[in-house]
């Protein structure tokens, strides 16, 4: 074992030592009066609030890093396909994001899926049971889902069949129109 000099103690030991550290003057007062707790309060929601609106700001305005474009398309993979989707899981190709360089000015990123129906293996029900038109509109659902909780903008959402080379597209703010519409409740 090695011995630690005096010199390297003094590095290790924390410059504060002693117990009587200087407190600024609102930390001295106790907030028994509420008021001053609901001020206080009131001052850490606008606070925080007012950070993640220029955080918010600052990620619309502006191209993503990769790492956070690389951790979107693992949550954009994961919003489509369940854990217990196993025919999910054998079709599924790639999911990923990609920046939108067609229009100048705006930072935008599209949703580009691609699949394979052929990879579909199962002894009892034998071909991929869905069609390319209810699976564009299945994870077109599930992609208006999951925009709603990104803070970039989604462009397109793109659908490919490898397969059969068939594509399809469509505005990503447009997949919640894919929902049907809300029946209106009559009192």
């Amino acid at each position: 074992m090695r011995s630690i000099s005096s010199l390297q103690r003094q590095r290790l030991t924390p410059p504060f030592q002693n117990d009587s550290l200087i407190e600024p003057s609102f930390m001295q007062q106790p907030l028994s009066n509420p008021c001053s707790i609901a001020a206080a309060l009131l001052l850490v929601a606008v606070l925080l609030f007012d950070g993640a609106t220029a955080q918010e700001a600052e990620v619309l305005g502006t191209e993503l890093e990769p790492e956070l474009i690389e951790a979107s398309s693992a949550a954009l993979a994961s919003a489509l396909v369940g854990p217990r989707e196993r025919a999910f899981i054998q079709v599924l190709t790639d999911a990923r994001i990609e920046l939108d360089q067609t229009l100048e000015g705006e930072i935008s990123y599209d949703l580009i899926v691609q699949y394979d129906p052929g990879r579909y293996r199962d002894p009892h029900s034998g071909l991929y049971p869905m069609t390319f038109e209810n699976q564009f509109i299945l994870w077109g659902k599930r992609i208006a889902l999951f925009t709603r909780s990104t803070r970039w903008r989604a462009g397109r959402y793109y659908l490919h069949d490898i397969s059969s080379g068939r594509q399809a597209w469509m505005f990503a703010n447009e997949t919640s129109n894919l929902y049907p519409p809300r029946a209106m409740k009559m009192t």
